[in-house]
């Protein structure tokens, strides 16, 4: 992600990478409920009804950031920092989600 984030390469390339990530970081858990959700969350409405939108909800860089901040706090272990870090990860997504509407139109709230 860094690679392509900092030479501006091909950016269908992300969205694999990204489901990668999300892949390791479920790996991660026994919780099968919270990698259901996450995964329809991530997977299902973000890249599958806002696909034609997500070049324009996050930059390639923004995306590297993103990921590169929840990489960096899982580092430290700790599971308040960990926990507040993805739930501003998902409600960051969601705010910048919610400005399209069924009309496909960017609405600023």
């Amino acid at each position: 992600m860094k690679h392509l984030a900092e030479n501006a390469e091909n950016r269908d390339r992300l969205a694999p990478l990204d489901n990668e990530f999300h892949d390791v970081l479920f790996s991660k858990t026994d919780n099968s409920l919270i990698v259901e959700l996450s995964r329809r969350s991530c997977r299902g409405v973000s890249k599958f009804l806002l696909f034609k939108y997500w070049r324009d909800i996050f930059t390639t860089a923004e995306i590297y950031e993103r990921h590169k901040v929840i990489f960096d706090v899982l580092r430290t272990k700790d599971p308040v920092a960990i926990e507040l870090c993805l739930r501003e990860h998902y409600i960051d997504a969601g705010r910048r989600m919610m400005r399209y509407g069924v009309d496909g139109t960017a609405q600023d709230n």
